[in-house]
């Protein structure tokens, strides 16, 4: 599956259910898996990609990741709450993103689970399997 690039050479993926009120029609949306199957992704060396999780970490919940191949760098994570969530209220859903710079080229996969920062366990509810191209050589 090829990236589509957004502005500043940015992907966005959106995935695990609605996200924002519904307004992603523009993006990407991946149903959750259970168990999950892995996306497939190519991305080129110093290019910089999101990944944007439905999620409700006012709940205590939110994604861990929880593997990060060698050819990526987490740049930034941040959490947006839907824009219809009044401020102060728990358990409103929004979108928890995560920035990462390809360094490398390489192979690996990112995965995350979803649960609360207590749990013991940690078992894998998303993942993109990604391929890290050289970037091209200019003449």
């Amino acid at each position: 599956m090829p990236i589509t690039r957004l502005s500043q050479r940015a992907l966005l993926i959106l995935a695990v259910g609605s996200v924002l009120g519904g307004q992603c029609a523009e993006h990407k949306v991946f149903p959750s898996r259970t168990p999950p199957t892995c996306l497939h992704e190519q991305v080129v060396v110093n290019d910089t990609f999101k990944v944007a999780l439905s999620s409700a970490p006012t709940s205590g919940y939110g994604w861990q990741l929880i593997q990060l191949p060698p050819s990526l760098k987490l740049n930034n994570t941040d959490y947006t709450p839907a824009r219809h969530c009044p401020p102060g209220i728990t358990g409103c859903r929004g979108v928890q993103t995560f920035v990462f710079d390809v360094v490398t080229p390489g192979a690996g996969t990112l995965q995350w689970s979803y649960g609360t920062m207590w749990a013991t366990a940690s078992t894998v509810a998303h993942c993109i399997d990604i391929i890290a191209l050289p970037s091209p050589t200019r003449p």
